[in-house]
């Protein structure tokens, strides 16, 4: 049986394993069997899920509840709901357990499930093999019951909680005045963004709201800001921000339309914390994806940061391991302790725009000394995630490159955990340098294990 979990939670194509009615219908089994192995001493055991505006959600959920509603765990209904809220919501219903059903950032067709522990932090790897065990004994001898037959509860308007929530990043500063374009990628945050920026005061322009079940992260949010920076420069708006599909990531965009990735949020943050003498050991975590720019950036502030592999519960393991309070992914994941438990693109954004307004400068301003070395990502679709040391030339290829590069260079080949691509990422001193190495290992990853071979 294949592993169910990747970089971030369970994740693939719907109607294929692990995202058939069977296997969904076992996970929540599995789940419920979990969580009274690690909860023996409760009597009563309880999870709370949430779903992205994939139109697959809606029978992934059935078939989930259906499973854990079998092994007796109570299940609290989100409805449409970001997977950030999700953890948030986790702690303050004093659940056990939070899912997420979303992929991501991943197109419509695809879906998947996120966990939260009791503590709203993302589960680590050591419970995620314990759930596979479990699973590999449930899934043998699963009956999926038919949804239709299911009675749910109905869902929980979770908004006027979570609106509290994120305004404790302002102070109870208004954001009166503020013109702000919201990109929300006809996911999750669609609904709830405009509400509580409005409910803050701020004018907003909202794009891509109207999810239709199929066009979520189509040409729009954090994948494709470019729309976002066009509508900032039509409205004369002071920002703009955009999230993903389920709302984890933010990407922003200054008053020029110059878009801010999450290395340049981190930044801004950074910076802010140091001087406010709340950024505990002057440290920040982020992955190897992180540009050198931000880290010759960082030395120079006296920050120093740490890399850790890809995916954002990584960096949050040596975040709690390093009792670091900021760290995140270039992508737009921005995890900011004392404030959240997870990536929240909302969280971010506002304490971003937090800032802004304790700065008094323009988001132009405060990314003025950022200065990001060419990077270039090029995704190999492949038909098998085979050891890159394996495929022939591709070491002497790689050695070439990177002393070509010399030290003002990187090269990072990685599989990503929830699709079937081989990463190229390469940062060099200049844009056609970057992009003829990277290519040249493209053609050779291609021949050997491309899937268009």
């Amino acid at each position: 049986m294949e592993k169910l979990f990747g970089t971030d939670g369970i994740r693939g194509e719907v109607g294929k394993y692990p995202l058939t009615q069977e296997a969904v219908f076992a996970i929540g089994k599995t789940l419920g069997k979990w969580l009274k192995q690690i909860h023996p001493q409760e009597k009563k055991l309880k999870v709370i899920l949430g779903k992205d505006t994939r139109e697959s959600g809606d029978e992934l959920e059935a078939a989930l509840l259906a499973g854990v509603m079998q092994e007796k765990i109570e299940a609290v209904r989100l409805g449409t709901c970001p997977t950030p809220t999700v953890a948030y919501l986790t702690i303050l219903l004093k659940a056990q357990l939070g899912i997420a059903i979303s992929a991501s950032h991943n197109p419509g067709s695809d879906n998947g499930i996120k966990f939260f522990g009791h503590d709203g932090y993302k589960l680590f790897p050591e419970a995620e093999k314990l759930i596979e065990g479990i699973f590999s004994k449930s899934y043998a001898n699963s009956t999926p019951t038919k949804s239709a037959n299911q009675v749910f509860a109905d869902e929980l308007d979770y908004f006027p909680a979570y609106l509290e929530f994120v305004k404790k990043s302002l102070n109870g500063q208004s954001l009166k005045g503020l013109k702000i374009v919201l990109d929300c990628a006809y996911g999750s945050f669609s609904e709830v963004a405009p509400r509580v920026f409005r409910a803050l005061g701020a004018e907003v322009i909202v794009l891509h709201n109207e999810p239709d079940g199929t066009n979520i992260n189509v040409n729009c949010g954090t994948l494709y800001p470019q729309l976002m920076s066009k509508a900032i420069l039509e409205h004369k708006a002071a920002l703009g921000i955009a999230f993903d599909g389920d709302g984890d990531r933010v990407i922003a965009g200054d008053e020029n339309g110059v878009i801010l990735d999450g290395d340049q949020i981190m930044a801004i943050l950074g910076k802010y914390l140091l001087e406010e003498q709340r950024l505990p050991g002057k440290l920040i975590i982020s992955t190897q994806m992180s540009n050198i720019g931000f880290e010759i950036l960082l030395q120079q502030m006296g920050i120093r940061l740490i890399r850790t592999e890809v995916g954002d519960k990584y960096v949050l393991q040596e975040m709690l391991k390093q009792h670091a309070v900021l760290g995140g992914e270039q992508s737009g994941h921005i995890i900011i302790l004392g404030r959240s438990t997870t990536g929240d693109g909302l969280i971010a954004a506002l304490e971003l725009i937090k800032v802004m307004l304790k700065r008094k400068k323009r988001l132009s301003a405060l990314n003025a000394d950022f200065e990001k070395f060419p990077q270039i990502l090029v995704n190999v679709r492949v038909k098998q995630k085979k050891p890159f040391s394996h495929i022939p030339g591709l070491e002497e290829a790689l050695e070439c490159c990177q002393t070509e590069l010399g030290k003002k260079g990187r090269i990072l080949l990685r599989y990503s955990g929830t699709e079937k691509l081989a990463r190229i990422m390469i940062e060099g001193k200049t844009q056609t340098q970057v992009k003829d190495m990277a290519d040249s290992l493209a053609v050779i990853i291609r021949n050997d294990i491309g899937e268009d071979r």
